[in-house]
C-alpha cells in the first residue's frame, strides 16, 4: 500500500508532519480529516524503483511530444483564458486533475501548455493545486497562488477561479485603457525631451560662440544654460559619456527603481513603524489562506482585517458563513468624501419581489451610519438593541431558519424590528 507524506493544521492552527498508509490521495485526505486534522498538502512518497520508473515514463512522454523552447512570462491575457476555463470546468464538476489535462491537451505548444503540464503531474502525485502552482512563477504571481490557496482551505475553489477570472479580466481591460490613454501624451513627451536636447546639443553651442565674441559679462542663468549644454554634448574635457545619453536612460532607471521598489515590503514596514506609537494595539501580518483558516477557527480574534478589495470580498463571504448568513453583516466603506453603508454581501437581485431576504445586514448598516457619519451613538444602539431582541424571540429568516423551524418573512422580521425600535 502506497504511503503518503502530509502536511495539516490542527484544531489550533498549528502545522503537523507525517505519513499515512493508504490505496489513494482521496484515501488518505479522509483518513486526515477523521483524525481532526485539515490537510494542507498530501504527496505520495515514491520508492526508488517508482522514481525509475516514473522518470522514464516522463521522458517518454517527453520524447512523444512538442519540444519547445519559452522565455519570459505568461501574458495575462493566457492566465485569464486559462482561469476562466478552469473554474468553468469546476463549476461542471470535472476533477481538478482531468481539467487540468483537458486544459493542457487544447493549449498550443508553447510555455503555458508546459506549466500546465507540469502542474497537473504535481497535482497528480498528491501536491495541492496552490503548492503546483507556487512552483510556476512565470504564469502564477505570489496573489493568484495565496488566492488559490484560501479557495482550497475554505472549500470554495471553483468560486475563488470565479472571482481570480473576473479579477484578471478587469484588471486587463484597466491596462488597455491605460495603455491607449497614455500612448499621447507619451508621444508628446518624447518628441519634446528630443526637440529640447536637440536645442542643447546642436543649437546652444552655436550661441556661446556669438556670446565669446560680444565679450560682455553674461547673467547666471544663461552661463548655466551653456554649462548644461556643455555637459549634453560631452563638450568638456575627461567627460566620457554625454548628458543626453543620461537624459533618454533616465525614464527606464526610474521605471526600474519603482519596479524593484514594489517588490520590497514598504508597506509592511509602514505599519510597523506606525504601529510603535499605539503600544495598545496588537498587530500582525498574515498570509490570505492563514487568515482564512483563523477566521474558521477562532473568529473572535480580529477586530480590523486590512486586505486588499479582493481578498476582502472573500473573507467577509466567509465571516458571513460563519456567523450564519451574509444577511446578518453590515459593511462600511468610509474615507474622506460621502461614506456608503450596505449589507456585507451588496444587493441580492436573484430575492427581488419575493419578500424572502434578510434585512437585518441593512438595518445594522443604518446603525452603523448613525454612529460613524451622524455621531448618533445613541441612536445606534438602540437598533442594534432592537435587532439583538428579535433574534433572541426566535424570529428567523429562511437562511437562518433551521429544518423544521418557521421562517418569516422580509417585511415580518423588519416590522418585528421597528416595532422593539419604538417601545
Amino acid at each position: 500500500m502506497p504511503t503518503f507524506a502530509y502536511e495539516a493544521l490542527d484544531a489550533s492552527g498549528k502545522p503537523r508532519k507525517a505519513e499515512i498508509d493508504a490505496a489513494s490521495s482521496d484515501e488518505a485526505i479522509s483518513k486526515i480529516k477523521s483524525m481532526g486534522f485539515f490537510p494542507t498538502s498530501v504527496r505520495e512518497r515514491k520508492t526508488k524503483g517508482a522514481a525509475k520508473t516514473e522518470g522514464a515514463k516522463a521522458a517518454k512522454k517527453k520524447k512523444k511530444g512538442d519540444f519547445t523552447i519559452s522565455f519570459g512570462k505568461v501574458k495575462t491575457k493566457t492566465l485569464t483564458q486559462f482561469t476562466r476555463q478552469l473554474s468553468t470546468l469546476q463549476d461542471a464538476g470535472l476533477s481538478l486533475l482531468r481539467s487540468l489535462q483537458v486544459l493542457e491537451q487544447q493549449q498550443r505548444p508553447g510555455l503555458m501548455k508546459n506549466i500546465i503540464g507540469s502542474v497537473a503531474e504535481d497535482v497528480e502525485g498528491g501536491s495541492t493545486l496552490s503548492d503546483a502552482m507556487a512552483k510556476q512563477p512565470k504564469a502564477f504571481d505570489r496573489l493568484y497562488v495565496k488566492m488559490v490557496a484560501a479557495g482550497e482551505i475554505g472549500g470554495v475553489l471553483d468560486l475563488i477561479l470565479q472571482r481570480l477570472a473576473d479579477f484578471l479580466e478587469k484588471a486587463q481591460r484597466l491596462k488597455a485603457k491605460i495603455r491607449g490613454a497614455m500612448i499621447y501624451p507619451a508621444a508628446v513627451i518624447s518628441i519634446a525631451v528630443l526637440i529640447v536636447t536637440g536645442i542643447m546639443v546642436f543649437v546652444i553651442p552655436k550661441f556661446q560662440e556669438i556670446f565669446i565674441d560680444f565679450e560682455i559679462e553674461l547673467p547666471g542663468l544663461t552661463v548655466w544654460l551653456i554649462d548644461t549644454s556643455r555637459w549634453m554634448a560631452a563638450a568638456d574635457p575627461g567627460q566620457a559619456i554625454p548628458g543626453a545619453v543620461w537624459v533618454v536612460v533616465s525614464p527606464f532607471v526610474a521605471w526600474l527603481f519603482i519596479k524593484l521598489a514594489r517588490k520590497t515590503e514598504p508597506g509592511r514596514a509602514v505599519v510597523d513603524r506606525v504601529a510603535m506609537h499605539y503600544p495598545d494595539v496588537r498587530h500582525e501580518h498574515m498570509y490570505v489562506d492563514a487568515c482564512a483558516m483563523a477566521i474558521a477557527l477562532d473568529p473572535r480574534r480580529f477586530d480590523v482585517i486590512l486586505t486588499e478589495n479582493l481578498f476582502g470580498d472573500i473573507l467577509s463571504d466567509e465571516a458571513g458563513a460563519v456567523a450564519g448568513s451574509l444577511g446578518l453583516l453590515p459593511s462600511a466603506s468610509i474615507g474622506s468624501g460621502p461614506g456608503l453603508y450596505e449589507p456585507v454581501h451588496g444587493s441580492a437581485p436573484t430575492l427581488a419581489g419575493q419578500d424572502a431576504a434578510n434585512p437585518i445586514g441593512a438595518i445594522a448598516s443604518a446603525a452603523m451610519l448613525l454612529r460613524h457619519s451622524l455621531a448618533a451613538d445613541e441612536a445606534a444602539l438602540a437598533v442594534e438593541r432592537a435587532i439583538g431582541e428579535a433574534l433572541e424571540a426566535g424570529l428567523r429568516t429562511a437562511d437562518l431558519a433551521t429544518t423544521g423551524q418557521p421562517a418569516v418573512s422580509c417585511s415580518a422580521m423588519t416590522e418585528a424590528i421597528v416595532s422593539r425600535l419604538r417601545r
